[in-house]
């Protein structure tokens, strides 16, 4: 039997009384790293449990054996001498307690001290429903019974030692792990700020000072998908984000943070806009492609409250705050309105937009647009209607305006007369054959050559001799 240094039974009543931390939770985790170590100490084949006790830190490993005359597998075999040398009954040594060795054992005899002679006596218990996990009736073994025997590994006091300092270690840091995330518990979802430490394979690491002012710090981390792209950190620059994870429980930074999040947005205008803070504008949506541009849609709760220029700032000097926060990616407010069309009309700003139509089945807007607006309303790669389209929530058709009749009619004439000009300039066809020939159709010199002598010569005016004369020409002028 070995015994955990009392010292760090010491360090455990300590740990529980200024740490909160549960005595019997760290002696059982000692006792499960002991099962560990004692499987390695021992054959692989044998099923072995530990046990402390908890009042003088006496350790034993033990294991289930058959109790036989002869033992030829002593992995699992035991001999009934051994058993038998075992018995309570014949150890008088131990009369102070089960053979276990746990004064607490439910078979410890009890002690009690006679009145008249002065003698102490002891008295086995005779409750049988409770046994002493290592005394299973030594006495009455037989061969064929299976039996708990300690197989203590020698050794095992200085290896038990180790382990124990192994968990209170790693149990603290747990411990200290979890009261970090429980301050920040709070900050869920809202802004932090801390400092780079290092970037590790793209993740970077960020440590942030607790909110109770402390002094204690967490360690947090900016997945590579939570970046803004083409955002660099340096070691000790100052950085703010959203906290969007905490993690108590498993390995790993305790604070996850994002920098690419839409609520980051909401957050910093939430800071910068004190109109938002006295309920007096309301951030109704945010649609974002971090690092390129952000819209947010915003309304006023007061008539005499201009929600777009709150939050521009005077002079501008709110949002631009906001864009340098995220390192120089442009913001767009937007009005929000009640009214789809008119909503949609303002996320698509600045473009001009021409007709707007609603359909409420296909939740679409389709959205017509002056040929001189169509690049400014789809924007850089579709990224100002993409963006619309998120703020608003509705699929956004945008569609080149269709020119208006007498526009038609003037570029057909136009183009009519460009024809007639061109084929009257060569001389055998001149301007009056030219101007049949574009009537009936036939509007260029690939026509004229295209077509049969036939055709033309039947056309008024034409004969088979002009015909031939004019695709002659045709076909000179074309080279």
């Amino acid at each position: 039997m070995k015994n955990i240094n009392s010292d760090l039974l010491n360090t455990l009543d300590d740990l529980s009384r200024t740490r909160g931390i549960d005595r019997e939770t760290l002696l059982t985790l000692v006792e499960e790293s002991l099962l560990s170590a004692a499987r390695k100490a021992m054959s692989k084949t044998r099923e072995v449990t530990v046990h402390i006790d908890r009042k003088t830190g006496a350790i034993k490993c033990l294991a289930k054996l058959f109790v036989v005359h002869v033992v030829e597998n002593p992995e699992e075999e035991i001999s009934l001498d051994d058993v038998r040398n075992a018995c309570p009954k014949r150890k008088s040594s131990q009369r102070s307690g089960c053979v276990c060795g746990r004064r607490t054992c439910p078979k410890a005899p009890t002690s009690a001290k006679d009145a008249k002679s002065g003698k102490t006596t002891q008295t086995p218990k005779a409750d049988d429903d409770k046994r002493c996990p290592v005394e299973e009736r030594y006495c009455e073994a037989q061969p064929g019974d299976e039996i708990t025997w300690e197989v203590t590994p020698k050794d095992f006091g200085r290896i038990a030692a180790q382990t124990a300092k192994q968990v209170i270690m790693q149990r603290l840091r747990q411990v200290e792990k979890h009261n970090i995330c429980e301050m920040f518990q709070e900050q869920l979802n809202q802004l932090v700020t801390g400092i780079v430490k290092r970037v590790d394979y793209g993740e970077v690491q960020v440590s942030f000072s607790a909110p109770d002012g402390s002094g204690s710090m967490a360690e947090g981390a900016i997945r590579r998908e939570d970046r803004i792209p083409g955002e660099d950190y340096d070691e000790g620059d100052m950085i703010t984000a959203l906290l969007t994870e905490i993690n108590a429980d498993k390995p790993g930074p305790s604070l996850y943070v994002s920098r690419s999040h839409p609520d980051l947005v909401t957050r910093l205008f939430e800071r910068e806009v004190s109109e938002i803070a006295e309920k007096l504008v309301e951030i109704k949506a945010v649609a974002r492609e971090p690092g390129f541009r952000s819209k947010i849609a915003v309304a006023s709760t007061e008539q005499r409250v201009d929600p777009v220029g709150a939050c521009v700032g005077q002079r501008g000097i709110r949002v631009r705050t906001v864009v340098r926060e995220l390192g120089g990616e442009k913001v767009d407010i937007i009005l929000w309105d009640p009214d789809v069309a008119t909503f949609v009309a303002n996320a698509l700003k600045p473009a001009r937009l021409g007709k707007i139509e609603v359909d409420e089945e296909r939740h679409t807007v389709r959205v017509e647009v002056p040929e001189d607006q169509l690049s400014l309303s789809i924007g850089k790669k579709g990224q100002n209607a993409r963006l619309a389209s998120k703020l608003t929530g509705w699929r956004i058709d945008i569609q080149p305006e269709a020119p208006p009749e007498d526009d038609k009619q003037e570029d057909f004439e136009e183009r009519v007369r460009r024809a007639i000009e061109a084929m009257a300039k060569i001389e055998e066809i001149g301007p009056e054959a030219a101007e049949i020939l574009v009537q009936s159709g036939i509007n260029s010199l690939e026509g004229i050559i295209a077509a049969e002598a036939a055709s033309i010569s039947a056309l008024p005016g034409m004969n088979a001799e002009r015909a031939a004369a004019i695709i002659a020409a045709a076909r000179d002028a074309l080279g």
